[in-house]
């Protein structure tokens, strides 16, 4: 399990500010199991803005990798535009 204050620290917010975007879904969460050759394994991505965090997870809870960087938001916009169609 992942301590709240160390997630928030990754974005530059406090624990509290988190849970309040959260709450008010302007960060967003996602977890998938991973199945084959990741079973055994969790991925969770958080996004607040264009900041995305995802970080894949061990059945222990030992993190074995995590990236932070830029989420595109093209691909967003192109999957917008094509529900209007």
């Amino acid at each position: 399990m992942l301590d709240a204050s160390a997630l928030a620290e990754r974005f530059g917010l406090s624990a509290e500010t988190m849970r309040s975007l959260m709450g008010r879904q302007l960060m967003r969460g996602m977890v998938e199991k991973g199945e084959g050759v990741d079973g055994g394994t969790w991925r969770l991505s958080l996004r607040y803005g264009n900041r995305m965090w995802r970080a894949v997870l061990l059945e222990s809870g030992e993190l074995r990798d995590e990236t932070f960087g830029v989420a595109s938001t093209r691909q967003h916009a192109k999957k917008a535009s094509d529900a209007v169609r």
